[in-house]
């Protein structure tokens, strides 16, 4: 079984939002290739927090990502060695001025993580326990495109992702903890809203 590559820092984070930045990004493609194809862990961090922003009220947007999310969880957890997306995705539209609005929205909480995190229980976050937290990403990832129609599930959904895969980068068991607390409380307000839904019916 091959090694999961997550030997990523804040500081390669960093580097990635200056070169989505820096870059005249029009489509998810052009987003790829100013991150590099190889750049797993930036990627699906920066789809996930992008989610968390208001540029999720884009139509389509969340479960797009979703699929993306997914798709990436995946090939880290098959240890591939380049990015795969297929071309419906590459080729999708991206507003390069919502898109760095809402890049600057994310640096403050990402500064302020890498100043209150360290490596605590690393058995969360190593060996195996790195497959189980993607693929926990990679489930979570499948079900945002269901949850379009009930408004901010989806960025609920996307903020728990997020955190799971700060705590591979921060190599912080803690915040892996928060991170399943978190997807297991998406999970409860999905159930109610669900049963509030059903009993309307």
């Amino acid at each position: 079984m091959k090694t999961v590559n997550c030997n990523t820092t804040f500081e390669d984070i960093e580097d990635a939002l200056d070169k989505v930045e820096e870059a005249n990004v029009t489509t998810v493609e052009d987003v790829i290739e100013a991150l590099g194809p190889a750049s797993f862990l930036p990627i699906l961090l920066l789809v996930s927090l992008v989610v968390v922003t208001p540029l999720s009220s884009i139509p389509g947007l969340s479960g797009m990502s979703g699929i993306v999310i997914a798709l990436i969880a995946g090939q880290l957890i098959l240890g591939r060695e380049k990015l795969w997306l297929p071309d419906l995705i590459l080729s999708r539209k991206v507003p390069g001025d919502r898109l760095n609005k809402a890049l600057a929205q994310i640096r403050p909480p990402l500064s302020w993580m890498q100043d209150h995190t360290k490596e605590r229980l690393p058995f969360l976050v190593r060996g195996r326990a790195i497959r189980v937290l993607l693929v926990l990403c990679m489930l979570c990832g499948l079900v945002m495109p269901f949850l379009e129609v009930l408004p901010a599930t989806s960025s609920m959904m996307a903020g728990a992702i997020a955190i799971l895969c700060l705590s591979l980068i921060s190599r912080d068991g803690v915040l892996a903890i928060a991170g399943l607390i978190s997807v297991g409380l998406v999970l409860v307000v999905l159930s109610v809203l669900f049963k509030a839904a059903f009993s309307l019916l």
